[in-house]
């Protein structure tokens, strides 16, 4: 028979029991969600892949240690620059999950390099490393050598002087070469990155001054016999491709030669394709501007581009609107073939849109507002610098914008307060 203390005791044990039976579930429920989480997708697999495709990155530049290098967090990068077929969607909005922990020694230069703080870095997109830690003030102007063995960018020591620096990736070492003159407009490597060449003008005419890289600095000096020149570009060929608002002309180097290429008044832009082959320039009028696009290598004359089709598919705009006309901005595809060109809309929100030379077609992208200065760095990806808004004052930023994935040149990746992107194009 129970008695009541029998009882109570049977009580307390079928209590306890339960308690620890509950007890038991909650610690599988945790388990289970532990191993879930574990086992689910990774931080890198929210980017879509096709699972038959791998992405391989392939060094640009040997790998070389640099000794003391300082590393810089900046923002965790979402995407390495894609060099992958049309097949990978990045998203446009997820946030970044992990940090880069990047540990000094061995590193490989990749192919972007910028100005930030006073100071020269370079990026692959997954670690950042200091290359050049500047006594003076880079002013802009970053270039990478045509073979990529050398970094450049204009110094500002004072106000009224300028000066060339010229810096050894692999040997780590720089020379600075004072320019000597106030009115300077650009400079320019040599194809085989043995001579830089500044130019620089006045009233009476322009005039160019070249150095030897690895030469003690004594310079050459060239008379081109007009004036003001907007810009200037060292072919492959040695000659120089000179452009102002009267016309777009040839000058031979050794010869000092001039020959016209384009007689047009009115030139606000120009463009010379990736592979040289082609030459692309804007003539506005008023408030109109038409694009051209002239074959250099050939005899032929210009034509004006005028696509046969629209499509204005992806902003649900109809075909009229390209009644419109271009703007003068443009962007050159690195495949040579096809360019950015935007249409007007608003004043800082115009229609940019892909025309593709082979078919004489314009299909929109998106709206946005593209620079001159922008540049893919391969099919999907558009780098540009941009100024934002920080703390009540702008700052210089590089963005990162990609059309991957229908993703409409959305944007990537940000460097913050940094300027002056320059990225190699070489093997």
């Amino acid at each position: 028979m129970l008695t009541k203390k029998k009882i109570v005791i049977l009580s307390v044990a079928l209590f306890a029991l339960a308690v620890s039976l509950v007890g038991l579930f909650l610690t599988s429920s945790k388990t289970s969600e532990i191993t879930s989480s574990e086992t689910g997708p990774s931080a890198t697999s929210i980017y879509r892949t096709n699972e038959n495709r791998n992405i391989t990155s392939t060094p640009i530049f040997p790998t070389i240690s640099l000794v003391g290098a300082t590393f810089i967090p900046t923002v965790t990068p979402i995407v390495q620059i894609p060099t992958a077929s049309p097949s990978v969607f990045i998203s446009t909005t997820l946030t970044p999950t992990s940090t880069l922990t990047p540990t000094p020694g061995e590193i490989t230069l990749g192919r972007l390099s910028y100005i930030q703080d006073k100071d020269i870095y370079n990026t692959d997109l997954k670690s950042t490393n200091l290359l050049v830690a500047n006594e003076t003030t880079p002013s802009g102007s970053l270039k990478w050598s045509p073979k990529g063995s050398y970094l450049s960018w204009i110094s500002e020591r004072q106000a009224s002087t300028s000066s060339v620096v010229v810096y050894h990736v692999e040997q780590r070492r720089k020379k600075t070469v004072e320019i000597g003159v106030q009115n300077f407009t650009d400079y320019a490597w040599s194809p085989d990155e043995k001579k830089v060449s500044i130019l620089y003008g006045d009233t009476v005419g322009s005039f160019s001054k070249v150095f030897f890289t690895d030469e003690p600095t004594i310079f050459m000096e060239l008379t081109i016999p007009i004036y003001p020149i907007s810009g200037f570009k060292w072919l492959k060929n040695g000659q120089y491709l000179i452009w102002g608002s009267k016309g777009i002309y040839v000058f031979n180097i050794e010869t000092e030669q001039l020959d016209m290429l384009v007689s047009q008044d009115g030139i606000t832009f120009i463009s010379i394709s990736p592979d040289e082959t082609k030459l692309l320039y804007s003539v506005s009028e008023n408030e109109n501007n038409e694009w051209y696009i002239k074959d250099l290598t050939g005899n032929t004359s210009a034509s004006l581009i005028k696509p046969q089709s629209f499509d204005f598919t992806s902003v649900n705009l109809p075909a009229s609107y390209a009644e419109k006309g271009f703007d003068s901005k443009a962007v050159w595809f690195p495949s040579s073939d096809k360019i950015f060109l935007t249409i007007k809309y608003l004043r800082e929100f115009p229609i940019v849109g892909m025309y593709d030379i082979s078919s004489n077609s314009y299909s929109v992208i998106s709206f946005f507002n593209i620079k001159n200065s922008d540049f893919m760095s391969d099919p999907y990806t558009l780098i540009g610098e941009r100024a934002a808004s920080k703390n009540g004052s702008m700052e210089s930023q590089i963005h990162l914008f990609t059309i991957e994935g229908q993703a409409n040149l959305g944007l990537i990746k940000v460097i913050p307060h940094a300027s002056s992107p320059a990225f190699y194009f070489g093997n």
